[in-house]
C-alpha cells in the first residue's frame, strides 16, 4: 500500500508540504529528495496551507486490492479531507497491518462528522448540511462500493483527541 501513497503524493496537482513519517524499507523514490521537501498533492491543499503527513509502516503491508481501486479510494478520501480541513490544518495518511489485515487511514483535523451522519455520508448525493460547497456527494459512496468489492470495510470515527475525522479502510487478510 505504501508505494500507492507515495505515487499519490507525487502525481496530484499543485504543491503543498508533505512530511513522510518514518523511513521503512518499502520507501522507494525515483529521485532523491529530503523528507521535508514539498511534493505535489493538490492546488486546494496548497492554497489553504494544509499539511499532509504520510505515515508508512516500518514493514511492507500487503492488501488484496487492484491498483485502480486502491488509487480511487485514496484519492476520494484525501480529496474529502482537503475539502473539510480548515486552512492551516493537517491531514495524516497511515498504512498499517493489524491481525494480518491491511488498513488505510486518512485522518484530518476538520470539524468532524456527527455520529448521526456517519452512515448517511456513504449514500449517493448526500452532502453534510453546512459542508464544503464543492462536490456532488458521490466520493464516499464510491469509496464504500469499491471497498465492498474487495471485501473490505470502511469505518468512520472521530480523529485523535475527538477532533476531526478518521476514515479507516480495512482489507481482508492477504494470507
Amino acid at each position: 500500500l505504501a508505494p500507492h501513497l507515495d505515487r499519490h503524493a507525487r502525481g496530484a496537482r499543485g504543491r503543498v508540504g508533505v512530511h513522510v513519517l518514518g523511513n521503512g524499507p518499502h520507501r522507494r523514490h525515483r529521485h532523491a529528495r529530503r523528507e521535508d521537501e514539498p511534493v505535489a498533492v493538490g492546488d486546494a491543499a496548497a492554497a489553504r496551507r494544509i499539511s499532509l503527513a504520510l505515515a508508512p509502516p516500518a514493514e511492507p503491508v500487503w492488501a488484496k486490492a487492484d491498483e485502480e481501486g486502491l488509487r480511487t479510494i485514496l484519492d476520494n478520501l484525501v480529496d474529502n479531507a482537503i475539502k473539510y480541513t480548515p486552512a492551516g490544518g493537517r491531514i495524516t495518511v497511515r498504512v498499517r497491518q493489524q491481525d494480518g489485515r491491511a488498513m488505510l487511514e486518512v485522518e484530518d483535523d476538520g470539524p468532524g462528522i456527527p455520529a448521526e451522519d456517519r452512515e448517511k455520508i456513504f449514500e449517493r448525493f448526500y452532502r453534510m448540511p453546512g459542508g464544503a460547497p464543492e462536490g456532488c456527494g458521490l466520493g464516499l459512496a464510491i469509496v464504500r462500493e469499491i471497498a465492498q468489492g474487495h471485501q473490505a470495510t470502511v469505518a468512520v470515527q472521530s480523529g485523535t483527541g475527538g477532533r476531526g475525522t478518521r476514515m479507516t479502510v480495512t482489507f481482508p487478510s492477504s494470507q
